[in-house]
């Protein structure tokens, strides 16, 4: 029982920052929404009563955005690889040292490995360049347009393209999400493998590690770690930008909201009401996710690279 206690007690006191900023947003809601039905602005009867109405939207937001979210990471993945290691690969490319011949890689690996060998490379030559500029230009494609036109883009596309389609306007919300998550993740990706110091992938390769050991054994696993709370961030604004489906008839938590306005006569309680589930889902998230990032944090992860640009910038002081 007191083990119990003490074990609640240090809970609370290691938590009470969150537990207490949490608290502080909910009470300021819930007091400005009292404050709002006391003066006659708000009707809390009604919004009490319409509030079960809002729990489906609430599962066709989370799920579209949910399923968008998963497929948009696995599409962001090689994106992200393409704009982490693109540029030193291009400048490698330029390089004496890469252009190996044939004469040379038979030398090197036999007269049945070499044709193979110089092929790959020199398939990789050709699709990588474009590679590299397509995935560049559409992460800044997709970064530099708002959602609002990306949607509605993709809604016309897929409607004159699947007429027929079940639910289409559901298919395109998906792909719509989708398409814009990849741009954004792709960059969260690639700032996470840029992050891990270059002296842990030198001395991968010193051991003899090849190139796919490095990055699936050291890499991957240290950029996830750094990129939790980025990717959260990401998630919680596709989930605010999931709103802008209503727009295409997908009947979400913004379409019940402007359901209950033009129907029910009610617009602002419906607002309120959007706006109460849209804290709780959101502010809980991003904090359990903190807690998690900081519980499962190294020390030291991912300070390699500033690390090495601070050295530089004060010795380029002590010397000016």
């Amino acid at each position: 029982m007191r083990s119990g206690i003490r074990w609640a007690a240090d809970g609370l006191r290691t938590h009470l920052r969150s537990i207490v900023s949490v608290a502080a947003v909910l009470a300021v809601c819930a007091g400005l929404v009292l404050l709002l039905g006391l003066v006659g602005i708000l009707n809390l009867a009604f919004i009490v009563d319409q509030f079960d109405s809002f729990y489906n939207p609430a599962w066709v937001s989370l799920s579209l955005t949910l399923m968008a979210f998963a497929a948009g990471f696995v599409l962001a993945m090689p994106i992200g690889l393409m704009r982490a290691y693109g540029p030193s690969m291009l400048r490698r490319r330029r390089g004496a040292a890469v252009g190996l011949t044939y004469k040379r890689a038979k030398e090197l690996y036999g007269p049945g490995k070499a044709i193979r060998v110089v092929g790959i490379r020199r398939l990789k030559k050709i699709l990588f360049v474009p590679g590299y500029g397509l995935a560049t230009g559409y992460v800044e494609g997709i970064r530099g347009t708002p959602f609002y036109v990306q949607m509605w883009l993709v809604f016309f596309f897929i409607t004159m393209t699947f007429p027929q389609l079940p639910r289409v306007q559901y298919f395109a919300g998906f792909v719509g999400l989708t398409i814009n998550t990849v741009a954004y993740q792709a960059e969260v990706l690639r700032a996470g493998f840029q992050s891990v110091s270059q002296g842990q992938i030198d001395a991968a390769k010193a051991i003899g590690m090849k190139e796919y050991q490095t990055f699936a054994n050291i890499t991957l696993p240290q950029s996830l770690r750094l990129i939790v709370l980025p990717l959260t961030n990401e998630w919680i604004a596709l989930f605010k930008a999931s709103a802008i489906l209503s727009f295409i008839a997908i009947q979400e938590l913004m379409f019940q909201s402007k359901n209950i306005g033009s129907n029910l006569g009610q617009p602002l309680e419906g607002f309120v009401m959007v706006t109460i589930l849209y804290l709780l889902i959101n502010i809980p998230l991003s904090k359990v996710v903190t807690y998690v990032e900081r519980k499962k944090r190294i020390p030291g992860l991912g300070t390699g690279v500033q690390s090495m640009r601070a050295a530089k910038q004060r010795r380029a002081r002590d010397a000016a």
